[in-house]
C-alpha cells in the first residue's frame, strides 16, 4: 500500500514539498491523521480506515500524531529503497 501511495504522489506532484503542502491543508507545517486521510481521498486513493491508520502510524516515527516534512519524505522512492541520491554508486546500481 505504501508503494501505491508513493507512486500516486510521484505521478501527481513533481516535488515532494508540493505534495506535503497539498496534504497540509491547515498550513501549520505538519499533517494530522485527518489531513492525511483527506489528502488520500483527494488524490484518488481509497483505502480502508485501518489501512490508512497503519500507513500514517508507520510514517509517524516520532509518535506525536502528526507527520513532519521529514517523516512525510519517507514516501519518496529514494527513501523507501534506501538510495542516497548523492551517492553515485547507488545511482549506477539502480
Amino acid at each position: 500500500m505504501l508503494d501505491k501511495l508513493s507512486l500516486k504522489i510521484a505521478e501527481r506532484f513533481t516535488k515532494l514539498a508540493d505534495a506535503f503542502k497539498f496534504f497540509d491543508s491547515s498550513l501549520d507545517g505538519s499533517i494530522s491523521y485527518y489531513e492525511f486521510k483527506e489528502g488520500l481521498e483527494r488524490i484518488g486513493i481509497k483505502v480502508h480506515e485501518s489501512d490508512a491508520k497503519n500507513i500514517f502510524e508507520s510514517l509517524d516515527v516520532s509518535g506525536n500524531g502528526e507527520l513532519s516534512y521529514s517523516e512525510f519524505c519517507e514516501l519518496s522512492e529514494e527513501r523507501r529503497r534506501r538510495i542516497d541520491p548523492f551517492n553515485k554508486e547507488a545511482i549506477n546500481r539502480s
